[in-house]
């Protein structure tokens, strides 16, 4: 909840003029906008590879390259 108020808006509220105090409402009522998320802002739209992966995507289907042979001869456990 709260009153959006910034600090030293809470601060200076009773020395400040009616007109100041409006200005003050004016600006709460659109911070209370942007934390509901009715005001737009301009944010740049991400392409598909910029976005990251939510976990209740499904797992992305990873191919091995099985174009190159691979030789194992050398190999000890």
């Amino acid at each position: 909840m709260g009153c959006l108020r910034t600090r030293e808006e809470r601060q200076q509220w009773i020395s400040l003029t009616s007109d100041d105090k409006q200005k003050v409402i004016k600006r709460c009522i659109q911070r209370k906008k942007r934390k509901e998320g009715k005001l737009k802002t301009k944010e740049p739209e991400l392409t598909a590879e910029q976005k990251q992966a939510s976990l209740f995507d499904p797992p992305a289907k990873n191919t091995l390259d099985t174009s190159k042979d691979l030789d194992f001869g050398d190999f000890e456990l």
